[in-house]
């Protein structure tokens, strides 16, 4: 009897012990849990009171303005800073109406597709060349860093270039540049300025472009 005496202690002990063990466990449960609680509340106050600061906002995410735009056909736009464009292109013809502001395009060739960019009441035509266009109340600026394009009065479906020899087309060439005047309305005023430009005076024409896109010729 002394045996089985001594094995009903042992169980008896073995469960008041298993019973502690739950309830320290418990107990340290509790505390972590309070402990997280006041770190919450901690932290909160230090925010209200500036100690610690809040994580910026993403600008990524927040960022409207797209400056590199890669239309359908696979062309590339860069636009400047406060620049915007308008995409309308259908079975004929890429068109691109520059908004207002300034554009860097490069234009993927098709030949049976011309790409237009029009911009007040000018319209610069190319099928696979790289050109700048620049948007301003009183005159349009066009230079041209790789190929060739055309550039034509858009109410009258004229172009705005002398032509170079009887018979060419008049085309305005890489290393050009041309200022037209315009009215509010978007008429030109008054014949073209045409100039050559080096390639330090077209690097500094196009200085606020993002380094990382880089163009041929420039």
């Amino acid at each position: 009897s002394a045996g089985i005496g001594s094995g009903l202690d042992v169980n008896s002990i073995v469960t008041q012990l298993k019973i502690r063990a739950r309830k320290r466990r418990g107990r340290r449960k509790a505390v972590v849990a309070t402990g997280g609680v006041a770190l919450i509340a901690i932290f909160g106050i230090w925010l209200r009171l500036g100690i610690v600061s809040r994580p910026a906002p993403s600008a990524v995410v927040a960022q409207a303005f797209e400056p590199i735009r890669r239309l359908p056909d696979g062309s590339l736009v860069e636009l400047r800073q406060g620049a915007d464009i308008a995409i309308k292109y259908d079975a004929d013809v890429r068109r691109v109406e520059l908004l207002h502001g300034e554009a860097l395009f490069r234009v993927e060739k098709d030949g049976t597709r011309p790409f237009i960019v029009r911009a007040s009441g000018v319209e610069v035509r190319a099928v696979g060349t790289a050109f700048n266009v620049q948007l301003a109340p009183t005159a349009i600026t066009v230079l041209v860093t790789e190929g060739q394009v055309h550039v034509d009065d858009a109410a009258r479906g004229e172009s705005l270039l002398p032509k170079r020899l009887p018979g060419d087309a008049p085309l305005l060439i890489a290393g050009q540049k041309m200022l037209v005047a315009v009215a509010p309305s978007g008429a030109v005023v008054s014949p073209p300025q045409i100039a050559q430009v080096t390639s330090a005076e077209i690097k500094e024409a196009l200085s606020w472009r993002i380094p990382r896109l880089e163009f041929e010729g420039i």
